[in-house]
């Protein structure tokens, strides 16, 4: 099984921790705590 791996903060990632875009598909490339509702979200 291949495992993916957020391309900002390096977490490994399944389905369940992928971001979601401004229409609410899921995102391979970042994690929901990196990237969320089409935009990252803030390190404050």
């Amino acid at each position: 099984m291949e495992e993916n791996y957020c391309q900002s903060c390096g977490m490994p990632m399944n389905e369940e921790f992928y971001g979601t875009e401004a229409n609410n598909e899921k995102n391979q490339e970042y994690c929901i705590y990196c990237y969320e509702n089409g935009a990252f979200k803030s390190l404050n």
